[in-house]
């Protein structure tokens, strides 16, 4: 291992451990998508661990396998591991693709790997609230993303989308509408739902559905700073690296962390760990400056070079012979 890969992963450590987590997560040497399911490609001797919680950049990561495209899903899956169908679903019923599609007649049984079409489903969910999260600072973008999500039924206007729920698809359909409450409770009147307060019960909603998996411990440890006594301590632990993307998001929106890439031909959301920061980071392993900043400066250069488009008038002098421009 080299000394800028080992100092990375100490980094993460400490992230995660500021953070309170301490839990590892497996990657194995290679991965392959098998009869619908992820999983691991031969032997897993050789892989490695790393604590993910250190990694901020993990719900942006899976949103780009939103596109269903298998690559997208092996190079998530390449950098980071599995999303932990097995331990997500551990107290849930187990569903299958055909689960997925609509189809309830099979009896699911305990699978190796994460399904296909469940782990797409997480990564569409997890896009779905990043984005709702970024356009949320502007009343055009927030506009725009609850506009994406309208439907109109009859006379009035419905909110409609879909959205994984640990081991299952939960179908959501509320009218765009909020109730007000008089003070003295003797009436009740109903008003349109701003965008930017429908979007909060949305991201609201579908991340509390889904950090149900994140459990805290208190334990008892030695407190060398306290008289050399005993004393409590507390840890929070994950159980599958789809709690860890799902508290990751859930600490985007209450921070306000999400902004929106700077490159023009990205503009894709990302997590923030600074408020400087203002174009997609490298994925994480990857070291350097961000690969959309590059971008972005070479394109300004490659502008700056082209010649000026602008007419220019040349002055005209008078001679005897005549005009000559």
């Amino acid at each position: 291992m080299s000394k800028l890969l080992k100092g990375y992963l100490e980094d993460a450590e400490r992230e995660a451990r500021g953070r309170l987590f301490a839990d590892l997560w497996p990657v194995a040497p290679d991965y392959q998508i098998a009869e619908g399911h992820v999983v691991a490609a031969g032997s897993v001797k050789g892989g490695r661990t790393y604590h993910p919680m250190g990694l901020l950049g993990l719900p942006v990561a899976l949103a780009q396998a939103a596109s269903g495209r298998e690559r997208d899903v092996l190079e998530f899956v390449g950098r980071y591991g599995l999303l932990g169908y097995q331990q997500a679903v551990l107290y849930e019923p187990l569903i299958t693709a055909r689960h997925l599609e609509g189809d309830h007649s099979e009896h699911a049984a305990p699978l190796l790997g994460d399904p296909l079409a469940w782990f797409i489903a997480h990564a569409k969910t997890v896009k779905l609230i990043l984005d709702l999260i970024g356009s949320l600072p502007k009343d055009v973008d927030v506009r725009t993303a609850i506009d994406l999500l309208r439907v109109r039924d009859g006379s009035r206007d419905t909110i409609e989308y879909t959205f994984a729920c640990r081991g299952h698809l939960r179908p959501m359909r509320q009218r765009l509408a909020r109730v007000l409450v008089s003070a003295d409770g003797s009436y009740v009147a109903t008003t349109k739902a701003a965008p930017r307060t429908v979007a909060r019960h949305i991201i609201a909603s579908v991340v509390n559905a889904n950090i149900t998996g994140v459990s805290r411990h208190v334990m008892v440890e030695w407190q060398p700073y306290d008289g050399d006594a005993e004393g409590f301590s507390s840890q929070f632990s994950s159980h599958s690296l789809l709690d860890v993307i799902y508290w990751q998001l859930a600490d985007a929106a209450i921070g306000g962390l999400v902004r929106r890439c700077a490159y023009p031909l990205c503009g894709a959301f990302f997590i923030a760990n600074s408020l400087k920061v203002t174009h997609c980071p490298p994925p994480a392993g990857d070291f350097g400056v961000s690969p959309c900043m590059n971008r972005h400066k070479q394109r300004k250069w490659r502008m700056s070079r082209q010649p000026s488009t602008t007419p220019t008038t040349a002055k005209k002098t008078t001679t005897k012979k005549g005009t000559r421009r």
